[in-house]
């Protein structure tokens, strides 16, 4: 599996859980980035979405996916900014694909995946 882009913050557990899940696979991370050194934003957040086929977010038990376009902009951000304003961690980047936030479901499919 080859990872495009990986957005982790240090102590974070959600993020621990993925990296380990991740860690059973053959995996390849083109470019990890530290969620506290580099904090995106709303709109840089945005940017980075609204070029993408599909947003899955794990929320708790559920698991969202959605589509990208202005008319979602607002409702997307809701769910994928955290308390602090920027994108919530992990994140990840497969394809055309954005993974963000942590559920078992969601990485054991990724997982099957590798």
């Amino acid at each position: 599996m080859i990872i495009n882009w990986a957005y982790f913050r240090k102590g974070c557990a959600s993020c621990q859980k993925a990296q380990e899940s991740l860690g059973r696979t053959k995996i390849q991370i083109k470019k990890e980035v530290n969620a506290r050194q580099e904090p995106l934003e709303a709109q840089k957040t945005w940017d980075l979405l609204a070029d993408s086929n599909k947003i899955l977010i794990a929320s708790g038990n559920k698991i969202r996916e959605y589509s990208p376009g202005p008319d979602k902009k607002e409702e997307i951000l809701k769910i994928v900014l955290g308390r602090s304003g920027t994108l919530r961690a992990p994140t990840l980047k497969i394809g055309n694909t954005f993974y963000i936030g942590y559920s078992n479901e969601m990485y054991d499919e990724l997982v099957g995946k590798g």
